[in-house]
């Protein structure tokens, strides 16, 4: 039985699954064009989805190196990972509940946002995390059990964190 309300989960999966689409919006998953293109120079062409992400780091540079004002806006993705490092730097093991679910589970990734599938990754997701804090303890000779629920706690915090920080 959580301690939270079945809104504060909802909104906590939600927010879960819309980080993890965010942070894998922009990584491109093919970086030749299938087709026998070719570009100036006698390379395979590159993809569009490459181009753009090539097009965007380079912008992010360039937007880095001049004064940051007003005018600067960044890309939803990189909002997400500057929020992310923000989240190691001022609570690491909210960092490390976040991490678990967005980057290495995938929560909420490929599931179908109205199914009952959404609820399962996310519950699987908190036991797995649970399970890899709790062998981590192990490991360094700690004497703390964690729960799903102490998981849970973490990721409502984060999210509200992510939430501020990421704008």
């Amino acid at each position: 039985m959580s301690r939270y309300s079945e809104s504060q989960i909802n909104y906590a999966r939600t927010r879960v699954r819309h980080f993890a689409r965010e942070w894998y919006s922009e990584i491109p998953t093919k970086l030749h064009n299938s087709s026998r293109d070719f570009g100036e120079d006698g390379a395979p062409a590159f993809t569009a989805d490459f181009r753009n992400y090539l097009d965007e780091s380079l912008t992010s540079k360039r937007r880095e190196a001049r004064p940051r004002g007003p005018h600067d806006t960044y890309s939803p993705r990189r909002r997400v990972t500057d929020a992310f490092r923000t989240l190691r730097s001022r609570a690491p093991k909210e960092f490390d509940a976040m991490n678990c679910l967005v980057v290495i589970d995938r929560v909420g990734l490929h599931a179908d946002p109205e199914g009952a599938a959404i609820e399962r990754q996310f519950a699987d997701g908190l036991s797995a995390t649970a399970e890899r804090f709790n062998r981590r303890a192990e490991r360094r000779g700690e004497d703390h059990h964690y729960t799903p629920d102490d998981v849970l706690s973490l990721v409502i915090s984060a999210v509200h964190k992510l939430d501020l920080w990421s704008g």
